[in-house]
């Protein structure tokens, strides 16, 4: 597949209660909308989607229970939004799939359409541009550019992940794995 066109791309980060979409709820999502090497839009909101964060989940980005009750915004609203933004741009994350099939599975949950997008996993850029780390994990390439980001908020991490596009996206690959409907039937909102 010919590299994809870094004319116009959205880049998110989620954080959620756990690894599976079916299973675990986004609690926070961060988007940077890009056209034509510029940022035009940013987003950022916590989720009112659980009752109760995880406290290992609390501990590894310091979102806790309150924050999403007090500051949680209604998913509906949240997901909507985000897939408007998203639209058809290219659609940016690190390991890509991880937040591609969780936002599908949020999706489903609010019977809003499913992504199709072309993606790009800037885990699997950084591999290639910068293979010399020990890992290539977010706070390790953070750490590596310099940059002054908090880790394991979806904001930051968006940015984190916007500097490696800014930086390698020129080594960029798409993909284009088809959207299977039925990996994203979930239980009930909660």
């Amino acid at each position: 597949m010919p590299p994809p066109s870094l004319e116009r791309y959205t880049i998110i980060d989620t954080e959620t209660t756990g690894f599976s979409p079916k299973q675990n709820r986004v609690i926070e999502v961060g988007a940077i909308r890009v056209e034509a090497g510029r940022v035009v839009a940013e987003y950022q909101a916590l989720i009112q989607t659980v009752e109760r964060v995880p406290a290992a989940i609390t501990r590894f980005t310091g979102i806790t229970t309150a924050m999403v009750k007090n500051d949680g915004q209604d998913p509906f609203r949240v997901f909507a939004h985000v897939r408007e933004l998203v639209g058809d741009d290219l659609f940016v994350a690190h390991n890509v799939y991880f937040d591609f099939n969780f936002l599908n599975a949020e999706f489903a949950r609010e019977e809003l359409p499913l992504m199709q997008n072309l993606r790009v996993c800037t885990a699997r850029l950084a591999k290639t541009a910068l293979p010399h780390l020990p890992n290539h994990q977010l706070g390790t390439i953070k750490n590596h550019l310099d940059l002054d980001f908090q880790s394991h908020r979806a904001l930051t991490d968006a940015n984190v992940c916007l500097a490696i596009m800014q930086r390698f996206g020129h080594l960029a690959k798409a993909y284009d794995k088809p959207v299977d409907k039925d990996r994203y039937t979930a239980p009930s909102k909660w």
